[in-house]
């Protein structure tokens, strides 16, 4: 079993330098965590709000298979489908659509 920390976060640009940049602001709109196993689950209630917000995934003790969609119990996360987050990975996604959620299991 391993923990899924799921934050969805509003884009911000920095234009420090003269060009833009996008980063995750500091403060999540919402969070959870999961603790995974090999049965696909849903992450708390989170959905995205607004297509300009992030995904920001950690894996944490075992690699996870995340899949997001507009259901994430119809659509569940199965080992090959979605994307890998490897144990100790932290990655980011854009959310593709208002409403997407997010399943996870744990690589079997």
């Amino acid at each position: 079993m391993g923990t899924l920390h799921v934050a969805l976060c509003e884009m911000n640009t920095r234009a420090d330098t003269g060009s833009t940049m996008p980063l995750a602001k500091s403060q999540p709109v919402t969070q959870a965590t999961l603790d995974t196993t090999t049965m696909s689950a849903q992450v708390g209630t989170l959905a995205a709000g607004r297509l300009n917000q992030v995904w920001l995934v950690t894996a944490l003790g075992k690699d996870v298979w995340v899949r997001f969609s507009a259901s994430a119990t119809s659509n569940a996360a199965q080992s090959g489908q979605g994307h890998l987050i490897p144990a100790g990975a932290a990655l980011a996604f854009g959310v593709s659509a208002v409403g997407e959620q997010i399943a996870a299991r744990d690589v079997a």
